[in-house]
């Protein structure tokens, strides 16, 4: 009764419960909510949340799986299943509510935190009400997805109702243990009995007697070093750090960002009840693990580690990324058997304690907007350690992270036009900070479909095969959960007009048009953004990204350098229709049957790279797809058996966008065939230079177009494709026979600019 009075009020004037699944919050006498704790505190507060929604709520509608409310639930759901013997058309929906304050990962060292866990502690009322008081305003209130009960029932078989709502209870019970630890996560080992445990294991001290060998040192030299190197590595997560940090960034966000959009993650939260996560977002920012830790804090998932790279680890900065989680690496360590065998063993220990993991497969940030070559090294990592005993299934987690305003823009156009990349260190760090100043517009986080390691083995023989399979797929599943926002759109559009300048009219017309065909994809976003363009030219301009001069809308040089990187974030969609209407435009005569035939002579080079879901057959179906849109738009026209394209500024747009880059890798291929001798460095920086003057010419003097990397990632894709290959001599030559396809680029490419590619090719 005491702590019936007391929760009732602290709920009332202290607790403060962020609420996930809101939309569960209705009453219906077809529904009861069931709380894991039978604690009246709990069930107050449940009560309170209904009542703050809908009104009155009806007291035996609330119910709890734990102690005497067991007994009652049972009960309850007894009589609830014999009236369903007798009403068909009747059923009951049971929506689970985890209710739990404070929730971050325990640390076993600290005795206060444990006193005071809910997790771990006892339950008597000094307990409880000491944790209210110290985790009340840090409190998550959960509803899950409701079970039916008729679907329940159906699955016990033919039983009598007494030992079916017994069953269901402890399915429920199960339920709460899955969404504990799913929220939780593992305790927090002792970070010095975690290193030690690592160094006394047999390969590893074979390894380090070995290193002692190699570099002629005592073996207390080799095992200090390899302490010393652990000690780097691991990560020294702080929960009370997490709470402060997570507080703060909340009012960051809230006052950066206009909002910050997520999606699915409903299935994320029910998948992490029976596997261990590890989150692979995209990589575009230094906000990006900070925004995922944050998100995934605020919808009730537990906090992953993060492997990050050791430039990241400077005084203070790292020291503080370490108490978020952080997990440090070497960029390249393979040179150095020890430490790999070090950060191998130390990512096993923590798969087989149930951690989620979090890193990113690029290696580092794009500064193109484009996905990178996907580095496999963590993914195998992960992949040995799903085959330990002991460890829970594993889902890989791709996600898609947009902004529609990056903080670096600015510093990776330097970067591509100087090729220099500036050493983190706390200094850049404050002044990126003049940054947020401005409002930045919308930030998105996109979670994709979970990927099953279970079920991605059978096919392959070795750990190499295995990685470089699921690197594509994850690369495809980020790009499935793409969310295209404002400031994409508004670039696609801006940066194909040769003046970089639209009426404010055409551009919204236009920008309209582009959403309605994007939306219609076979390879459709997750989302697009809403509302008033006109609303988002305001936006952008606030931000800087675009200028307005009367009723124009246009680009500044230098807006135009910063813009390519939102439009090249949404390339895998508009590239392959405008592929599509290049072919039917150019070529003569082109009919209904031919232009699929020859967007797949080409499709196999660019598939690669921009990561396209399709083979086989699915091609088929999708360009069949890609043809009706174009068609049901109203871009391209049905003559007797031919296709038309209409000179629509929507259909130039994509056009324009597929020719400037399919541009640059004609020019690979047209390099090759003119000389025998290239070597692959030559072969990248050719290219490169080609392709700035074309786009000088034709363009805007971009930076984009110096990214040696991009053309660097094309020239392995083909030789992964094999259709590139390297002699002895590093000397880069085709190894296919290309002549069909330059004499269909040709007809593909303005006249113009392979004119200007063949003056400039003997330079």
């Amino acid at each position: 009764y005491f702590m019936s009075f007391i929760g009732k009020s602290l709920n009332k004037h202290f607790v403060k419960a962020h609420v996930i699944g809101d939309e569960q919050l209705y009453i219906s006498s077809q529904v009861i909510y069931v709380t894991e704790r039978n604690r009246s505190e709990h069930l107050e507060l449940l009560k309170m949340s209904l009542q703050n929604q809908v009104g009155s709520v009806r007291q035996h509608s609330i119910l709890s799986s734990e102690g005497g409310g067991a007994h009652a639930l049972s009960y309850r759901l007894e009589s609830l299943i014999e009236k369903l013997e007798f009403t068909p058309d009747y059923d009951i929906s049971i929506v689970p509510v985890s209710i739990v304050h404070g929730h971050f990962p325990n640390r076993e060292s600290s005795w206060w935190r444990l006193l005071f866990s809910q997790r771990w502690g006892p339950r008597g009322w000094w307990n409880r009400l000491v944790g209210l008081l110290v985790n009340g305003r840090h409190t998550l209130l959960q509803l899950d997805k409701p079970f039916s009960l008729r679907e329940l029932i159906a699955k016990e078989g033919s039983i009598p109702s007494g030992a079916a709502s017994v069953r269901i209870v402890a399915l429920l019970q199960e339920h709460f243990a899955q969404r504990r630890a799913a929220t939780f996560g593992p305790d927090l080992s002792n970070r010095s009995q975690l290193i030690d445990k690592i160094l006394d294991q047999c390969d590893v001290q074979l390894e380090i007697l070995q290193y002692s060998d190699e570099q002629k040192v005592s073996v207390e030299h080799s095992e200090s070093y390899a302490r010393e190197q652990l000690a780097t590595i691991a990560t020294s997560l702080s929960p009370s750090f997490i709470r402060l940090a997570c507080k703060l960034l909340g009012w960051f966000f809230n006052r950066t960002y206009r909002s910050v959009k997520t999606r699915g993650a409903d299935s994320i939260r029910q998948i992490a009840k029976s596997h261990q996560l590890v989150i692979i977002p995209c990589h575009r920012s230094h906000m990006d693990y900070v925004l995922m830790s944050w998100n995934l804090h605020a919808q009730g998932i537990m906090l992953p580690l993060i492997i990050a790279g050791d430039n990241l680890n400077v005084p203070v900065m790292g020291r503080v990324l370490k108490w978020g989680g952080a997990i440090f690496m070497r960029r390249s360590f393979y040179d150095d058997s020890l430490y790999a065998l070090l950060f191998k063993s130390y990512i096993k220990q923590l798969h087989l304690s149930g951690h989620a993991l979090e890193y990113f497969i690029e290696g580092g940030r794009s500064r193109t907007g484009r996905l990178l070559q996907p580095k496999t090294g963590a993914l195998a990592m992960t992949l040995e350690s799903s085959l330990q005993e002991g460890v829970k299934p594993i889902a890989l987690i791709p996600v898609w992270i947009s902004y529609d305003k990056l903080v670096e823009t600015r510093s990776y156009s330097q970067q591509l036009s100087n090729g220099h990349k500036k050493p983190e260190s706390v200094s850049s760090f404050l002044s990126s900070m003049k940054m947020f100043k401005k409002q930045m517009g919308d930030a998105v986080i996109s979670y994709g479909a979970p990927i099953l390691l279970k079920d991605n083995f059978s096919k392959f023989e070795n750990l190499k095969a295995k990685s470089h399979y699921l690197a594509q797929r994850v690369m495809q599943g980020i790009n499935s959960a793409c969310y295209v926002n404002e400031s994409a759109l508004l670039a696609t559009v801006l940066l194909s007009q040769r003046r970089l300048r639209l009426t404010r009219g055409a551009l919204i017309e236009r920008v309209n048009q582009l959403s309605s065909l994007l939306i219609s994809m076979p390879n459709a976003p997750v989302g697009i953004a809403q509302g008033s363009v006109d609303q988002w030219i305001v936006c952008a301009q606030q931000r800087g990204q675009l200028s307005v001069s009367s009723d124009d809308v246009y680009l500044t040089v230098e807006q135009a350098c910063e813009m390519t990187f939102y439009r090249n974030q949404i390339h895998h969609l508009t590239l392959l229709v405008g592929l599509y209407l290049l072919i039917a435009k150019r070529y003569q005569r082109p009919s209904i049957e031919a232009v699929p035939k020859l967007v797949k002579s080409v499709y196999p080079y660019l598939a690669k790279e921009l990561y396209w879901p399709w083979e086989g057959v699915e091609i088929d179906s999708a360009l069949q797809k890609i043809t009706e849109l174009l068609i049901n738009q109203q871009l391209v026209v049905e003559e007797k058996e031919y296709l038309k394209v209409r000179n629509t500024g929507l259909s130039v747009a994509l056009m324009q966008t597929a020719e400037s880059y399919l541009l640059r890798y004609y020019t690979v291929f047209r390099l090759l065939q003119e000389f025998d001798d290239l070597s692959v460095s030559m072969l990248i920086n050719e290219t490169v230079r080609i392709a700035k003057i074309l786009h000088a010419e034709f363009g805007f003097d971009s930076p984009e177009y110096t990214d040696v990397k991009g053309i660097g990632d094309f020239v392995k894709a083909m030789q992964d494709q094999k259709v590139l290959a390297v002699v002895s001599d590093k000397v880069m030559f085709c190894s296919v026979d290309a002549s069909n396809l330059m004499i269909r680029s040709k007809k593909i490419l303005l006249a113009d600019y392979v004119a200007l590619l063949e003056a400039n090719l003997n330079s």
